[in-house]
């Protein structure tokens, strides 16, 4: 029986212009998530659709149903053919960062076929992957709510061949946030490390101070050279007031990037 077949009984629910959301009517597909590298740090990823039954699946939406996200379903247009595994592009919506414990909950994926929407609770890879992107975002939001990160100069190569180093500043700008700030380390990426001398830390009542901060190269192997795609993705860990350390993406800017490039040229020539 095709799955239009079998879905064909859920018709007799529906009411104008509304879509019957069904759990066991089409046994043969599961779902999971998964987000592309190239995507990292974006609301873009892939909802994957695995149809395992003999017959093609037409897709004319996808979206979840989390409190994390809300629920949502955008309209695509794709089919998913008996047999295969497909990744179906998908935008998450703005995170709801006041979800009271939202990983506690399972996230379910949607597909619409025709007019009603199939659901599944996404395998447990899927799901990390949901939870950890809503975790990143919100953890961003918050950092970015409370201090404001820059590298600045001046930044003289000093040394040289191997040895050579970045030597700058960091500069932490309060925000929002009226305790103290903490920011232990800048971790670098696999051709660059980030350095301070000291945890960089913003009491209470201070807005503004700069920090020494040296960047080196750790290896110049070709490997490591042709296929580092995120050399300059820097991650600031953070701790606001009590909070849990958490970790969010700080690139820098055009300047601080190019005389990070002079590095790399010099040590690794």
């Amino acid at each position: 029986m095709s799955i239009a077949k079998r879905l064909g009984g859920a018709l007799l629910l529906l009411t104008a212009g509304c879509a019957v959301e069904t759990q066991p009517e089409v046994p043969d597909v599961a779902m999971s998530f998964v987000q592309q590298r190239v995507f990292e740090g974006t609301p873009r990823a892939q909802l994957r659709v695995v149809n395992s039954s003999s017959d093609d699946l037409t897709v004319t939406g996808v979206g979840l149903d989390w409190p994390g996200y809300g629920k949502f379903l955008d309209d695509y247009s794709t089919t998913v053919e008996a047999g295969r595994t497909l990744d179906l592009n998908i935008t998450l919506p703005t995170p709801d960062c006041s979800a009271l414990a939202p990983t506690s909950k399972p996230v379910i994926g949607r597909v619409r076929v025709g007019n009603d929407v199939v659901r599944r609770t996404l395998d447990a890879s899927g799901t990390g992957f949901v939870t950890r992107i809503w975790q990143r975002e919100c953890d961003e939001r918050r950092v970015e709510s409370a201090v404001r990160l820059s590298y600045d100069g001046p930044r003289q190569l000093v040394g040289s061949g191997r040895r050579t180093q970045l030597a700058g500043h960091i500069t932490l700008t309060r925000r929002s946030e009226e305790r103290r700030i903490v920011v232990p380390e800048i971790v670098g990426s696999v051709l660059l490390e980030l350095h301070l001398d000291q945890p960089a830390v913003l009491p209470p009542g201070v807005d503004r101070r700069t920090f020494p901060m040296t960047m080196v190269v750790p290896r110049c192997d070709v490997h490591a050279l042709i296929e580092s795609s995120q050399t300059f993705h820097f991650l600031m860990a953070a701790r606001l007031g009590d909070d849990p350390l958490v970790r969010v993406l700080r690139l820098p800017d055009v300047r601080t990037r190019a005389r990070a490039q002079a590095l790399l040229d010099q040590a690794c020539r």
